[in-house]
């Protein structure tokens, strides 16, 4: 009997562990927060393709210190365009925990200009925040980028 229930302890424990590597390593409660340098921003999180396709589209403007984080599972090459955007953005590629580009006051698109803006490299994190924020608080390639979910930093 005890070898039966040390298997079940060890498929669990298994199980658990893959399930953890495999899958984004936030998993959301509705309190995230990314800080880079000294500025804090409450997101919201798009981690399926449905989040992540609709994105901040269809809104009139988000908060000051507002912004959305698009993660994904494995680092590629993300394009964004700015679709039924209302409001200018800063587009923020981010790379294990750093940033690798910008895209700075990238406009809403009209139907004539549907332009994608590509990551410069595979990044798996992806911020957008209000247009002139990136410039506003000093963020350049390099800046470290915190992921606080919950209070607790998130490494991702």
């Amino acid at each position: 009997m005890i070898p039966i229930i040390a298997a079940i302890v060890f498929i669990i424990v298994v199980v658990t562990a893959l399930i953890y590597l495999l899958y984004p390593k936030i998993l959301l409660s509705g309190n995230v927060k990314v800080k880079i340098n000294s500025q804090e921003w409450r997101v919201e999180v798009a981690q399926n393709d449905w989040s992540r396709a609709k994105g901040l589209s269809g809104r009139k403007f988000i908060g000051e210190n507002d912004g959305m984080l698009f993660i994904f599972n494995e680092p590629a090459i993300q394009k964004f365009w700015m679709r039924g955007m209302k409001f200018p953005l800063d587009i923020i590629w981010i790379k294990n925990n750093k940033v690798v580009g910008l895209a700075e006051n990238v406009s809403p698109a009209t139907i004539s200009n549907l332009e994608l803006r590509s990551s410069p490299e595979p990044v798996n994190l992806v911020l957008e925040i209000n247009a002139g924020s990136a410039k506003k608080w000093g963020i350049r390639e390099g800046s470290e980028v915190f992921i606080y979910s919950g209070g607790k930093l998130v490494l991702y």
